[in-house]
C-alpha cells in the first residue's frame, strides 16, 4: 500500500526515539512480501530478540532496507544507516506550463496550464510535464511538489498528482499500486484538497512538508 501507508511508516521510523528500530520497505504485493521466506526469517529474528531474549538475533541487520524498482517486478536492494538516506542529493526541477517540460532551470516566461473537473476519463484534460534523464538515475526519498493554483467558479479544489515512468519508446512502465491488487500503477501519486494545504511549521522541512491537521 505504498500510496497509503508509506508516508506514516517512514514518518514513524523517523520520529521513534528508540535505538532499536528497523525500516523494511518494498514495492511488491504486501501479503506476498509479508509471508515471503526472507521476510518471515527477519520477523523471527526480531521476535527472538525481543520475546526470547536472544540479544544478538538482530545483529548486522541494517537500520534501513529499501527496494529500488526498475518496474513492477525487477528491483535492487540498497541499505542505509538512517532515513532519509545520508548524503541524499535533493535537486529542484521547475514546471514550464508553456512547453509542458520539467526542467533544471526556472521557465523563461510565465505560463498557464488549464483543466476542468470533468470529464475525468479524458487524458487530454490534465496538465502533463515531461523530464528526460540523460543517465541512469535512482530516485530514492521524498518527492515534493509546489503548485500555484487558481480555482475558477469554486472556492476549493482537489488535486491529484501522479509520477509516471516512460521507457525510451514512450511506453509507460507499470508498478504495483495501492493494496497491491492493481498491477498497473504509476511510480507514485498524491492528493490534496487546497483548503487543507496549511503546514506544520515545526515539523516541515523544504523537502518534507507536514500538513497541520
Amino acid at each position: 500500500d505504498q500510496e497509503l501507508h508509506t508516508w506514516d511508516t517512514f514518518d514513524a521510523f523517523t520520529r521513534m526515539q528508540s535505538k532499536h528500530k528497523w525500516l523494511y520497505s518494498h514495492r511488491r504485493q504486501k501479503w506476498g512480501a509479508f509471508y515471503g521466506t526472507e521476510e518471515l526469517a527477519l520477523q523471527k529474528r526480531f521476535l527472538d530478540c525481543f520475546c526470547k531474549g536472544d540479544t544478538a538475533a538482530m545483529d548486522r541487520v541494517p537500520a534501513v532496507r529499501l527496494e529500488v524498482n526498475e518496474n513492477r517486478f525487477e528491483y535492487k536492494v540498497i541499505t542505509a544507516d538512517a532515513w532519509p538516506v545520508p548524503g541524499t542529493d535533493y535537486r529542484p526541477l521547475y514546471l514550464d506550463a508553456a512547453t509542458g517540460a520539467l526542467t533544471a532551470n526556472p521557465a523563461p516566461a510565465d505560463g498557464t496550464a488549464e483543466f476542468t473537473p470533468a470529464p475525468v476519463d479524458d487524458t487530454a484534460n490534465r496538465a502533463v510535464f515531461d523530464h528526460t534523464f540523460d543517465q541512469d538515475t535512482d530516485l530514492v526519498g521524498h518527492i515534493v511538489l509546489k503548485l500555484f493554483v487558481e480555482a475558477i467558479a469554486t472556492d476549493d479544489v482537489d488535486l491529484f498528482v501522479g509520477v509516471e515512468k516512460l521507457d525510451r519508446d514512450g511506453n509507460e512502465v507499470y508498478f504495483f499500486s495501492a493494496s497491491g491488487g492493481n498491477a498497473n500503477g504509476p511510480v507514485t501519486r498524491g492528493w490534496l484538497r487546497a483548503s487543507k494545504r496549511a503546514l506544520n511549521a515545526g515539523r516541515s522541512t523544504e523537502w518534507r512538508p507536514v500538513r497541520a491537521y
